[in-house]
């Protein structure tokens, strides 16, 4: 999806003007000559497993309330991508964890607030109680075979996919 064009230049708020750039359309100011390019937002989320059964978080807030996905989030302009997966999972489900190693990276393009790449990473519980917050309405662990519905973002989808290929 192409989120529609910006009018006016970042830097020096000059209009901006459409110009073709390696077969892409881009804007570039008509004064200062600045090229805004729209990059992908990261995000970070864990992949938790205890006992076989993998944390997931409920929705409370759109996009796609009460659908469920990792623990997860958009990670802040000045934070380390582990840091961001570790802090959103506290935020969502009230466990500190450890990442591990990266379960795996994806684009994603369904939600409707940005397009952007996730990193996952493999975490251990090392603390916290179990319980939903920030924008969580739940939290739970869920084995392979009973996985709640509905689930929502494709690149969450697929990933649950891979878990459930990795056994």
């Amino acid at each position: 999806m192409q989120p529609d064009p910006w009018t006016h230049c970042h830097y020096c708020g000059a209009p901006l003007v459409e110009f073709h750039d390696h077969q892409r359309p881009r804007q570039r100011c008509s004064r200062c000559g600045q090229i805004l390019y729209r990059n992908p937002v990261p995000a970070a989320g864990c992949v938790v497993v205890q006992h076989g059964a993998v944390l997931l978080v409920q929705r409370r807030r759109p996009p796609f309330p009460g659908h469920w996905h990792f623990p997860s989030g958009f990670v802040e302009y000045d934070e380390d991508i582990e840091a961001a997966a570790v802090r959103e999972t506290y935020e969502e489900t009230g466990l500190v964890v450890e990442p591990r190693s990266i379960f795996g990276a994806y684009s994603y393009f369904d939600d409707p607030r940005k397009n952007g790449i996730i990193i996952l990473f493999h975490a251990e519980v090392v603390g916290g109680t179990l319980r939903p917050g920030d924008d969580a309405a739940a939290a739970d662990f869920f084995p392979p075979d009973r996985l709640p519905q509905p689930l929502c973002f494709a690149a969450h989808i697929r990933a649950l996919r891979e878990w459930i290929e990795r056994g």
